[in-house]
């Protein structure tokens, strides 16, 4: 229950959003954000390494609106649209297939060491 919120808020992102071509990396940034609340929405009762699993999550999003031009994030064209969706694919496997595997790795390291 404490994640729904967040899912509820990038479920109707995503169908608001998907409606419109070249909003793909737009729509990366709003999950990556979300997932991230996502996750340190748990942090009363799971792991402390979620807690820094999902400011990762958030600070990348923040981090990526600052970045971005307002063109690149809100333009709805079809020329751009090769180029964000791009733009997108990359966002999505940095964040949740990279940080992934970094937390995976730590996670194993910290156990192997009888710290867990």
């Amino acid at each position: 229950m404490a994640i729904a919120p967040a899912f509820l808020v990038a479920g109707a992102l995503t169908i608001l959003l998907t409606r419109n071509r070249g909003s793909e990396i737009f729509l990366a940034v709003c999950w990556i954000g979300l997932y991230g609340m996502a996750l340190l929405s748990t942090v009363t009762f799971a792991p402390r390494s979620i807690g820094v699993l999902g400011w990762a999550f958030v600070l990348t999003s923040c981090l990526c609106l600052g970045l971005l031009t307002q063109d690149y994030l809100f333009s709805f064209t079809a020329s751009r649209h090769v180029t964000l969706e791009s733009l997108g694919y990359l966002a999505m496997a940095g964040t949740f297939g990279l940080y992934h595997i970094i937390y995976g790795f730590a996670v194993m390291f910290y156990d192997r060491h009888g710290n867990g």
